[in-house]
């Protein structure tokens, strides 16, 4: 019997793991990674598989993406998250660069390491500037630079003292994430997909107060466009990605544009998941398919059979 060694996160996915994993015939092991006394008996344990759903707290976060590295690529055990997955989760920088290496088509960027040409930038750009700090959810630090005045006190807080950041632990330093804005978007499309040929998704409205940020919490699940969807379909084949959720607008010519992506994304209270519609990719063919596992089981399901192989 093969054993998987599931870490407790703190979101409480993990009861609904060991459901699953269990529903089909397989030994579960629970860790509470937080205890040096846990990670010791994780490391002297032997099992086939390793599981473990971490936010974007930097604690959890780069903790979980050294054990998934260890165990996915040095160690060959299958994981979930796949590494391949993960690695650039809740990282905005790493998945920019991805995203122009496949061109995909994603805002225009500007990434400065350089204080210098981030000024010499700033003279002659159009504004209002979106910014951004790489990590973080829920349009946590972003916010518009509406003239190249509040630019330059931005560029020079970040290559100086440094800026404060939704995590106390975390300060943005010696460099700028720049973006150009789309006007006219009143929110975005949340889109996930499952092997490339499973998809589903959410509209998430814009926050009054922010009208480029979709943190309002206002959630709706309209029949999806078929031209989203084979742009979600595209943009996934073209990363490689197994299970992956995509933040899609519309850029100033009205293209489909990801803003940015991630394996992990909303949480057990975020319903509207489960009753959103469900598409398949048959034959080159979009249809609406029956739903008969929730979220979760899509995804185990889909890391059994696909992924892992197990099943």
């Amino acid at each position: 019997m093969k054993t998987v060694a599931i870490v407790k996160d703190i979101n409480g996915y993990w009861p609904y793991y060991q459901k699953e994993f269990e529903k089909h015939g397989f030994r579960v092991d629970l860790y509470n990674i937080w205890l040096e006394s846990e990670r010791r008996r994780l490391f002297g344990s032997s099992f086939d598989g390793f599981v473990w759903r971490a936010k974007h707290d930097p604690k959890i976060r780069n903790l979980a993406k050294r054990l998934l590295y260890m165990y996915s690529e040095v160690l060959h055990i299958p994981t979930f998250p796949l590494w391949q997955d993960y690695w650039h989760y809740d990282d905005k920088i790493a998945q920019t660069m991805l995203l122009q290496k496949a061109g995909i088509n994603t805002p225009e960027t500007y990434i400065f390491y350089d204080k210098q040409e981030a000024l010499d930038f700033i003279r002659n750009t159009e504004y209002p500037l979106v910014y951004k700090y790489p990590h973080g959810a829920g349009s946590a630090n972003v916010g518009l630079l509406k003239n190249k005045w509040q630019a330059r006190i931005y560029i020079n807080r970040a290559f100086g003292k440094g800026i404060k950041t939704f995590f106390r632990e975390e300060i943005q330093r010696h460099f700028v994430y720049l973006q150009k804005f789309l006007p006219d978007n009143k929110g975005d499309y949340k889109i996930i997909c499952i092997g490339g040929k499973m998809f589903y998704g959410l509209f998430r409205e814009n926050r009054p107060d922010k009208p480029l940020a979709s943190g309002s919490g206002k959630l709706h699940t309209p029949e999806l466009p078929q031209d989203l969807l084979n742009f979600v379909a595209e943009a996934h084949q073209k990363l490689q990605a197994h299970i992956m959720s995509y933040d899609i607008m519309k850029d100033e010519k009205g293209q489909w544009s990801v803003g940015e992506f991630g394996m992990i994304h909303g949480d057990l209270k975020t319903t509207a998941y489960d009753s959103a519609p469900l598409y398949c990719l048959k034959d080159g063919i979009w249809q609406t398919c029956e739903i008969t596992r929730n979220r979760i089981e899509r995804h185990i399901h889909y890391i059994l059979s696909e992924a892992w192989k197990w099943i």
